[in-house]
């Protein structure tokens, strides 16, 4: 018996203690492979999984446990009695455009005149810059906040400072070693934030600000309504869904499946999501946030946010169809640069490198971190995927999980005009004639840093279980453990010895997919392999397989099935 070789990924799996395991699943009446994946994520007491498992407002931490709350909050209340005008500062992605609408939404609420500011990422760049500044001082305005940005703007905020401004930084993002000379900075990942949560997006934190005030008696506003946007962004921006964030993100998707927020609502009919369907954060990844997105990538982020604003139906509408076209013209860029950046890797062989660095002329800046991404998907290694224009290198890089991308930079920070961003996902300015330079530098601390084994990509699996372990009501108890996502993926079951009842048949366009119904102990269930379409001879040639897979209840015409929604095949020849 050997296995048949499919290019395939690492397993790795360790059991969980199986003492514990059936201790906990007696406590909890919980079937005994969803209390091993509550091992394996960490959990050891009934408390902790019981808190885990039926989030609670309730234990959202106090936002004055994070430092300079309390002047945040005075310096508003101060804004509020002197009649200060107030503008708000965020970034052109879904996390920065959510944040600007919470807060638009909410201090006016106070008596506030709010004015907003997103920058436009061609003219303006990312981030906080004078240009925002200088915004201020035309509105005649005394006190910014920063949201989803700040934490390296140490220039602009000393101009704000000289202009007679007061700035409160509301941000996640890593922050360098000179901190900003704002009035207040709140940011978890700072050093000494004190804060138990450090996980949180750009709107969380704009959110703890917001919750500051609602429990001050400062500010009256319906909670679940402002986790709508918290979801929105915290999902966009692809932070661990664990502590705060999934509190967040699951009373925040509850909210959204009967949304009373106009904007939203017509962002959803358009992405085919039917008003009242219980929304889970795929929804948002592939459905929602790119429509919002793509007016950020384009240059014109202020149109999402005033379809999130409006209180027309009509005009919710009219902007709902805009970000659709856009999204679409979107994809129709990124497919065009996609191309140019595989051509230009394969003519230079460039996937023999730990690291992938490509440029071209006059790519359009707005979708290279995507193009970016789907390269570091397909070569599984980290790539920074550079536009130039008017002779400026923009970059966008994505890594792999084991390979600190903003620590790279860092190192090869000599060779730039300036960068920023976090491990996975970074941004960065260069001069043209140093991006071979910059080639070499990140080939070398790669080289260095990442092992031939961390260039395989790895499933890690939960448990091992069996086809007839999986009843309709065990597959149910799965769902509490979502909504899934970083740092709480879909539980990955191991299954070993399945037969195929039938042939497999491919399915979808270009016939990606399979389609197949697997076997075992006189059990069936069918089971879907996305983009395995093209492995079907291996798998129709052997014997029987190992999968790894989440089973899900699929409905299909109003019936509930059972199906596996397979991440891996291993056939095995006998």
């Amino acid at each position: 018996m050997h296995h048949i070789q499919l290019p395939r990924n690492s397993w790795i799996y360790n059991p969980p203690d199986q003492s514990v395991s059936r201790f906990l699943s007696q406590a909890l009446n919980l079937p005994g492979f969803v209390s091993d994946i509550l091992l394996q994520r960490g959990f050891r007491d009934i408390e902790s999984i019981q808190s885990f498992l039926s989030p609670r407002l309730e234990d959202l931490h106090d936002p004055f446990r994070m430092k300079d709350m309390d002047r945040a909050v005075d310096r508003i209340c101060q804004a509020l009695k002197n009649q200060e005008k107030i503008l708000v500062c965020g970034d052109y992605d879904v996390d920065g455009i959510t944040s600007v609408a919470m807060m638009k939404m909410c201090l006016p609420a106070l008596g506030a005149e709010v004015f907003t500011y997103l920058p436009n990422r061609f003219r303006d760049g990312y981030g906080f810059h004078e240009i925002s500044v200088d915004r201020a001082k035309t509105l005649n305005v005394s006190l910014l906040i920063t949201v989803d940005c700040g934490i390296s703007a140490v220039e602009s905020v000393d101009y704000a400072n000289r202009s007679g401004i007061d700035v409160i930084i509301t941000d996640h993002h890593e922050p360098g070693e000179i901190l900003p000379d704002a009035y207040a900075i709140l940011n978890p990942k700072c050093a000494d934030s004190a804060y138990p949560d450090n996980n949180l997006a750009g709107i969380g934190v704009a959110f703890k600000l917001i919750q500051a005030l609602i429990e001050r008696k400062i500010l009256q506003f319906p909670v679940p309504q402002l986790l709508e946007l918290v979801a929105l962004g915290t999902v966009a921006d692809v932070v661990h869904l664990t502590g705060e964030n999934r509190i967040f993100v699951h009373f925040g998707l509850e909210s959204l499946s009967h949304s009373s927020h106009v904007g939203l609502k017509a962002l959803m009919k358009v992405a085919g999501i039917t008003y009242g369907q219980q929304i889970n954060p795929v929804a948002i990844g592939y459905q929602l946030g790119p429509r919002i997105n793509a007016v950020g990538r384009l240059g014109i982020p202020n149109q999402a946010l005033h379809l999130l604003l409006t209180r027309s139906p009509e005009k919710a509408n009219r902007l709902a169809d805009q970000l659709n076209q856009l999204n679409h013209q979107r994809q129709v860029i990124e497919e065009k640069i996609l191309t140019h950046v595989i051509d230009q890797i394969r003519a230079s062989e460039l996937d023999k490198d730990n690291f992938i660095v490509v440029s071209g002329e006059n790519w359009h800046e707005g979708v290279i971190g995507i193009v970016a991404s789907k390269i570091t998907e397909m070569y599984y290694r980290p790539a920074c995927v550079i536009s130039i224009k008017d002779g400026v290198g923009k970059g966008s890089g994505r890594s792999i999980p084991y390979f600190n991308l903003f620590d790279c930079l860092q190192k090869a920070g000599h060779l730039l005009i300036e960068f920023g961003g976090h491990q996975i996902a970074a941004g960065f300015r260069i001069d043209p004639k140093r991006i071979k330079e910059f080639r070499h530098a990140c080939s070398e601390i790669a080289r260095n840093q990442i092992h031939p084994e961390d260039l395989i990509p790895k499933i890690e699996i939960d448990t091992e279980t069996s086809l007839p372990e999986l009843s309709f009501e065990s597959v149910k108890s799965l769902e509490r453990l979502a909504p899934f996502g970083l740092g709480n993926p879909k539980p990955r079951l191991l299954i070993r010895n399945l037969r195929t009842r039938y042939p497999p048949r491919q399915v979808g366009a270009d016939n990606a997919h399979l389609k197949l119904v697997l076997t075992q102990n006189h059990r069936s269930v069918n089971a879907i392999a996305f983009n395995f379409g093209k492995h079907i001879q291996d798998i129709q040639a052997s014997s029987c397989m190992d999968v790894v897979a989440t089973p899900e209840i699929n409905i299909w015409n109003g019936r509930e099935s059972i199906q596996l929604n397979i991440h891996d095949i291993q056939p095995i020849r006998i």
